[in-house]
């Protein structure tokens, strides 16, 4: 099984935590691929010292062309069969690179503290999601 985990960020965050943390008990008999939005964090070390393939895109600001195209070939020459989705921010770059790929993705950590309301897009992309982790009741009712 070949897995695609799209983060938000490598740095110190529990996102990237956890994905270190899975990362290390991950049989090697599944292909695990990991692409940061974001830039080089400390985390991106650790994963590769792991022997995981990290890409790191750099996407800084909104309309920028070049991130999303990077990703949209890396999703074509990967050909995931699982794309797992760090959060809004990383299922918002999927929706953005192509609705086709949303049927595959596990959606964590959907909602970040700050967060009190889910809107129209976000809802939209959710509900294309194969699947969604919830933490609590109250986040799935908000998802």
């Amino acid at each position: 099984m070949n897995i695609l985990h799209l983060i938000p960020s490598l740095d110190y965050c529990s996102a990237a935590a956890q994905l270190g943390l899975l990362s290390k008990h991950f049989p090697d008999a599944h292909a695990m691929h990991i692409c940061c939005l974001g830039g080089e964090g400390p985390w991106a070390a650790r994963l590769r010292q792991q022997g995981r393939t990290v890409d790191c895109l750099h996407w800084t600001r909104v309309f920028e062309p070049t991130p999303p195209w990077t990703l949209h070939r890396l999703l074509k020459a990967e050909s995931p069969d699982v794309i797992h989705a760090w959060g809004l921010p990383a299922l918002r770059a999927l929706g953005l690179v192509g609705r086709r790929w949303l049927s595959r993705t596990v959606v964590s950590q959907p909602l970040s503290h700050r967060l009190k309301q889910v809107g129209p897009f976000d809802r939209w992309l959710l509900r294309r999601a194969r699947s969604v982790a919830a933490s609590s009741q109250a986040e799935a009712a908000l998802c």
